[in-house]
């Protein structure tokens, strides 16, 4: 499903990937940290606003989960993309 090109699709599977990221952190992250932060970042430059504010709030629970267990070096590699 994540392949998908449907705004509908990736703006639900970015809800999903923020309310994970909240109730199974920071396991979810550090194991499946690389394929959820792939997705963010490609939402986060998609043409609809809608999904680039989902992609944000995304970020945002997955990081916030991160910091509440110190385990921040996860998401260095993809500062860089995130930050464009």
């Amino acid at each position: 499903m994540m392949k998908t090109n449907d705004p509908r699709i990736m703006h639900d599977i970015l809800m999903a990937l923020g309310y994970m990221s909240e109730e199974f952190a920071p396991e979810i992250q550090i194991n499946y940290g690389n394929i959820m932060l792939e997705f963010i970042i490609a939402c986060l430059q998609y043409p609809a606003l809608k999904v680039q504010y989902k992609a944000i709030q995304c970020l945002q629970n997955f990081e916030k989960g991160l910091m509440e267990h110190r385990e921040v070096t996860v998401m260095e590699k993809y500062l860089p993309q995130i930050m464009q």
